[in-house]
């Protein structure tokens, strides 16, 4: 008796932890995506500088984490250069290099002034003060994001003496 109800423990643990397998397994099969294999060029002290930078991130190197890394690396990447309106869309204009290209801030100072007139109708001709919230927005579509990034520009436009910022107005001088 006692022996017919060990072998039925046994059996319904058995049971249980083949159960417990398969939601394994398909939980696995449900996260693993199909991946493909990428073949283009970098440059070698990039891709050294990567290796490093995983393997001091994660204490080794295995097998897979270059490439997870690497995903993480590309979607970050689009993540930031992402947004609702696409530049087409916006049909902002980069002005193409020429021998005598006008500076980066200059570029990105023009790219949010189109951006502004396109987004909310200012023009420049009639209105100098915008509010600072539409600028930053501005930045963020055109440049990225990250608080620093908006930073960044809002200073160098003022360090070139293209703009003015008066509290929460930016005056556009240029």
């Amino acid at each position: 008796m006692k022996k017919e109800m060990n072998d039925k423990k046994d059996f319904i643990k058995k049971d249980i932890k083949k159960e417990d397998s398969i939601k394994k397994e398909e939980k696995n099969k449900e996260r693993i995506r199909k991946k493909v294999k990428v073949g283009f060029f970098l440059d070698e002290e990039l891709v050294e500088e990567f290796r490093r930078f995983v393997v001091l991130k994660h204490g080794k190197y295995e097998k897979g984490i270059f490439s997870y890394e690497m995903e993480l690396a590309l979607r970050h990447w689009m993540s930031l250069h992402s947004f609702a309106h696409s530049r087409s869309e916006l049909n902002i204009k980069v002005p193409s290099l020429s021998k005598n290209p006008p500076s980066k801030v200059q570029l990105i100072y023009n790219m949010v002034k189109e951006y502004l007139w396109q987004e909310y109708q200012i023009d420049f001709a009639e209105i100098d003060f915008v509010p600072i919230q539409f600028v930053e927005r501005a930045i963020k579509v055109i440049r990225g994001t990250d608080p620093r990034t908006v930073k960044k520009w809002i200073n160098a436009m003022k360090e070139f003496g293209l703009i003015k910022v008066r509290g929460k107005l930016v005056e556009f001088v240029a």
